[in-house]
């Protein structure tokens, strides 16, 4: 049986003010089938939106999830670094942030990476 999606509506996502403390963290990951230009980036702000920190990186080939792990990643670590503590992450990847927050990644495929996320997160 064919379902017809009626109710999309677009939705304008904009950037979020943080509490006084805090710093916005925005990541992406871009990922082309077989074309080895698989990479990622993001920034960080405080919370009235002044540039702290930018970063980006390249990882050849690779799939998005990857993309949007190592993403993630790398910006808590820069935030650690530079003694940034009180993060609010945005990204477009749910499946990101479910394997963050639920899955057993033990034998997951991406389980190191996610595993180094959920360190720095259990830090003071």
């Amino acid at each position: 049986m064919h379902k017809e999606l009626t109710s999309i509506q677009p939705q304008l996502i904009s950037w979020q003010r943080g509490h006084p403390d805090s710093y916005i963290l925005n990541v992406d990951g871009s990922a082309q089938t077989n074309s080895g230009m698989e990479g990622f980036g993001g920034l960080i702000r405080d919370f009235g939106g002044q540039f702290i920190y930018g970063f980006h990186g390249n990882i050849g080939y690779s799939n998005i999830l990857h993309t949007e792990i190592l993403a993630l990643m790398h910006e808590i670590q820069i935030c650690w670094n530079e003694g940034l503590r009180h993060i609010i992450y945005y990204t477009d990847s749910m499946h990101t942030i479910h394997l963050v927050q639920h899955v057993d990644v033990f034998t997951h495929h991406y389980g190191n990476e996610i595993t180094i996320i959920r360190k720095y997160m259990a830090k003071n």
